[in-house]
């Protein structure tokens, strides 16, 4: 009997060993799970944190590049407006000077004519016809001076203010051509023409194209204009070749505007401008 009572305690003590095996294993499994969940979570709040200051750094980066973006289309907007508030001035005063230049034209006709009557009225030899000789003469006079003035006006007129500052010097600086347009239709024509002149080369370098500037004065024909008697022959020929090759109408003519404009410091080395009158502007196939 004792026996047995051993063998039943000696049986208890190892299933309570046993429970205390199993008991310890599951704990130390839980502790291993809780902390493998806890790195897990550590990690993802990690890169949680990574990614919200990678989101802040390009949301930055775009603030700044759309900052940029605004400031360049400012700018180009405020060049173009400044392009062609200079271009409507210039084309007023040449249309000023033009009527200045007829009008002194038709005063020159008159006093022609006076000249004509005046030796008419020498003939006779009575005080009405002296008095009608000496109203000619002063007539003519008046009108001599009248004509003065208008040339002088034309002159001036036609003339930019001169810069004091010089101007800069062709070497080095890529030529520079702005297109002019009478009408908003000849906008998408003037636009493909631009597309096909950025691959022309002048010379040494390619086209600089600022822009397509719509004014309220255009010339009656179009053309090509250049401000540099040296320019015109040089590179001015070239453009207008080129131009003559994308354009199957108009033709835009090679003007040089130097003797107007030659002594103007405001105007750039190699600055040429093309203007077209009112009209379709046709393509050449390529």
């Amino acid at each position: 009997a004792l026996r047995a009572a051993e063998r039943e305690v000696a049986e208890k003590q190892r299933q309570e060993a046993r429970r205390l095996r199993r008991r310890s294993r599951a704990l130390a499994v839980g502790l291993s799970v809780l902390a493998f969940t806890s790195a897990l979570g550590g990690l993802a709040w990690q890169q949680s944190r990574i990614a919200e200051a990678a989101r802040r750094f390009a949301e930055g980066e775009r603030e700044l590049a759309l900052t940029a973006r605004d400031e360049v289309v400012r700018q180009l907007e405020a060049l173009v407006e400044a392009r062609e508030a200079e271009a409507a001035a210039r084309a007023a005063a040449e249309a000023v000077a033009q009527e200045a230049r007829q009008s002194a034209t038709a005063l020159a006709s008159v006093v022609d004519e006076l000249e004509r009557a005046t030796t008419a009225a020498n003939a006779p030899a009575s005080g009405d016809g002296q008095a009608v000789q000496r109203s000619l003469t002063e007539a003519k006079s008046e009108l001599r001076a009248q004509v003065s003035n208008l040339s002088n006006l034309s002159a001036q007129q036609a003339a930019p203010p001169v810069s004091a500052a010089p101007a800069p010097a062709s070497g080095g600086v890529a030529p520079r051509l702005w297109i002019y347009i009478a009408e908003e239709g000849q906008r998408p024509t003037a636009e493909a023409l631009e597309a096909r002149l950025r691959s022309v080369r002048i010379g040494d370098a390619a086209l600089e194209l600022p822009g397509i500037v719509l004014v309220k004065a255009a010339p009656a024909r179009s053309m090509l204009r250049c401000f540099r008697t040296e320019e015109c022959r040089q590179d001015g020929e070239a453009l207008a070749r080129a131009l003559a090759a994308l354009l199957q109408s108009p033709t835009p003519s090679l003007e040089d505007f130097s003797a107007l404009y030659g002594s103007s410091g405001s105007i750039r080395a190699r600055h040429y401008e093309l203007w077209f009158a009112p009209g379709a502007i046709v393509l050449s196939a390529r």
